[in-house]
This record gives C-alpha cells, structure tokens and sequence, in this order.
C-alpha cells in the first residue's frame, strides 16, 4: 500500500470522527447532545488530508432519507477521492439507521463510524467531560479497530456563530497489505472540532495523525492532517 492509498484510508477516518450531526441544549446543569433528525435533510462537507506533499481531497454528502419518531434512515456519501487532482477512488454510499443520540439500530453498525461518528450519552455533558467510544470499520479489504475521545471543552465564537468545541484524539490499529506483505497499522492523533449550536451541525474539524506500518522488514511513518469543512 502506498502513501495515495494510505490516505485514502486514513483520510476517510477523518469522516469516522468527525460528521456528528447534533441538536445542542445549555441549562446549568451541562449540555446535552442529540442529533436533530428531519427527513430529506442534507449536509455537504469537503474533507482534505494531506501528507508529504500528497493531497487527497473529496466531498461528503449526508442525508437523512426517512425520519420515524426517534429513528432516523441515513445515507452518507464519500468520494470521489482525488489524490494531487487525479481520480484515487470512486464515491462510496454507507447506509443506516440511527437513533437521535447517534446509536446504530440494527444490523448496521459498522456504518456508524461514516455516518455519525460520535454516540452521545444520554446524560448532559459538562465542560471539561469526556465520551470515549470504540467501533469497528471497514474501508474496502481493511479492517480498523477506531477508538475516539471527545472532550467537551465548552462554548465559544466562530465569525457570527456560537460553536460547542471539543478537543478529540482518535486512535486506530488494524492489518493490512502493504507492498504484499501483511502490515500492521497504527493511527494516532488529536485535534479539534466544532459544532454549530443554533443548527447543531459539524462546523469543522481539524485533525492531526501519525500514521505507521509495521511489516516484518519495515517500519514507516508519516504525519498527515485531515480537514472538514462544511460547505
């Protein structure tokens, strides 16, 4: 695996943490995180990660197809992914169903991290409390083991907004093939994201990794940052 594919990969993780969609309420005793759930709603974000002068760049499209009370049917598209301009990687669809706190329901739950990326307690979080998480996902023949941290560290102003920021650190391992031998792979990195509070929506998210594979004869590392914007 080469480092245009290793971003393709590791890139997509930036969508695994960080397309939360939530509704946020503010009372003394802390916020609470819910996702606001209307049916035919679309999100478009653009998600760059660049690394060693390597650039990948592609559009996310989320959509909440069907709404039933506290149950929401959800599409996420990914891609086109463009590495420095050339195609890498087709548009890849995930599809689930989720609860308002972000839960998958039923069979799905592999999809979550494309499409929430976060399951948000049921309780109100305070500033400076944590939500950690673990999932399973799958990009393609690789298989990633994604545990995510999210530190509330409270309210603050973007331009005209009101942003709900949290301070992230995500970590991945996982096999892979790499150049054909089987490789370990590690991601590790921290960050920040920040969440609209009038409309609830990802607003941005800006993660730094350190990317590293491990086979029996080479180890290789590499720094790359993951950028989502909503468009």
């Amino acid at each position: 695996m080469k480092l245009a594919e290793l971003l393709v990969v590791t890139g997509l993780l930036g969508v695994v943490s960080g397309s939360a969609h939530s509704q946020i309420s503010s009372t003394p005793d802390g916020h609470l995180f819910r996702l606001k759930l209307v049916k035919g709603a679309t999100f478009n974000y653009q998600l760059t990660s660049s690394a060693e002068g390597v650039k990948l760049v592609a559009p996310v499209k989320f959509t909440y197809t069907n709404v039933a009370g506290d149950v929401a049917d959800v599409s996420v598209t990914s891609g086109p992914a463009m590495i420095n301009g050339a195609s890498q990687a087709p548009a890849n669809t995930s599809k689930a169903k989720i609860n308002s706190m972000g839960k998958p329901i039923g069979k799905d739950v592999d999809s979550l991290g494309s499409i929430a990326g976060v399951i948000f307690p049921a309780r109100r979080m305070k500033v400076g409390e944590s939500i950690s998480q673990t999932i399973p996902v799958n990009f393609g023949s690789q298989a990633l083991k994604v545990t995510t941290v999210h530190k509330f560290l409270g309210d603050r102003k973007v331009g005209i907004r009101r942003a709900a920021a949290f301070k992230v650190t995500v970590s991945a391992t996982g096999k892979m093939k790499v150049e054909g031998e089987n490789a370990i792979l590690s991601v590790n990195g921290t960050g920040t994201k920040l969440f609209d509070v009038t409309d609830g929506h990802l607003l941005s998210s800006n993660i730094s990794q350190t990317i590293t594979t491990k086979s029996k004869d080479k180890k290789m590392s590499t720094t790359n940052v993951v950028e989502i914007i909503r468009k």
